[in-house]
């Protein structure tokens, strides 16, 4: 890319295809998941999980969902949800999860 085209980049217009894009990819993972439960097929369900570590010894390991969409980095749900909400300036607050509860 040259100069003038960096320039000129419509920075609102890169941040919606970015949201979109990792939007898309996060369907496509919920439903990947959704279709191997509904034909009992737990062990390709297990392939997608990642061991997340509770980190210097304090509580236990569990583990997620890798929603990452790299080999550099592994991404849990709501990571995805923070950075797709920095895309579009939506405010998030995670720590509030505890507080609603299952519905």
């Amino acid at each position: 890319m040259d100069l003038n085209d960096v320039l000129n980049l419509d920075i609102r217009a890169l941040s919606n295809a970015q949201y979109e894009a990792l939007k898309k990819h996060t369907i496509e993972r919920l439903n990947k998941v959704i279709n191997l439960l509904n034909e009992d097929k737990l062990q390709e369900i297990a392939y997608l999980l990642k061991i997340s570590c509770a980190g210097v010894g304090w509580g236990s390991e569990n583990y997620f969902i890798d929603f990452s969409y790299n080999d550099t980095e592994c991404m849990d749900l709501g990571e995805i949800l923070l950075k797709m909400a920095r895309l579009k300036n939506i405010e998030i607050d995670l720590d509030k999860v505890e507080e609603k509860g299952d519905e």
